[in-house]
């Protein structure tokens, strides 16, 4: 789990790449907010110049807290539009995923299914194993006082 003051640095780190026209678009006080948290990280950020954004070696946090000033101070309204159908995209096909593998319907049928297989499982077993049942030392303890108090459970 990533720390709010790592995030902060790498984002710093981040910006520090950008153009000074663009910086300026994020509010002095974000921007303040985020160096002062950064003081606080003894993380080493390092940026490779060669690679994108999304082929860093940062956080996902990171990239998100990037995507989302971009989203509010710096894009455009064309990229703002592009950027919410992405998202909104994401967010369907998350969604999708999650109702597909947590689908009630399905998660019966998966719990019937094993069922009736351990159910025919132990038809098909010739093998009859019989279940030593072991009373508890508080189980003795307590038949023993009630026999001796001559009290039935």
């Amino acid at each position: 789990m990533e720390k709010i003051d790592d995030v902060c640095k790498e984002v710093i780190t981040i910006l520090g790449f950008f153009n000074i026209d663009v910086i300026e678009k994020i509010p002095s006080k974000i921007l303040k907010k985020l160096n002062e948290l950064a003081a606080d990280s003894e993380l080493n950020c390092y940026i490779d110049k060669e690679k994108d954004l999304i082929d860093q070696d940062i956080s996902e946090k990171s990239k998100d807290l990037i995507a989302l000033l971009y989203y509010s101070y710096i894009a455009t309204e064309n990229e703002k539009n592009e950027l919410l159908k992405i998202w909104n995209d994401n967010e369907r096909k998350y969604q999708k995923e999650l109702n597909e593998k947590y689908n009630p319907d399905n998660i019966f049928q998966k719990v019937l299914d094993c069922e009736s297989t351990n159910i025919e499982n132990l038809k098909n077993d010739n093998d009859t194993a019989l279940i030593e049942y072991k009373e508890s030392f508080f189980a003795k303890l307590k038949n023993f006082v009630f026999r001796i108090l001559h009290i039935n459970n």
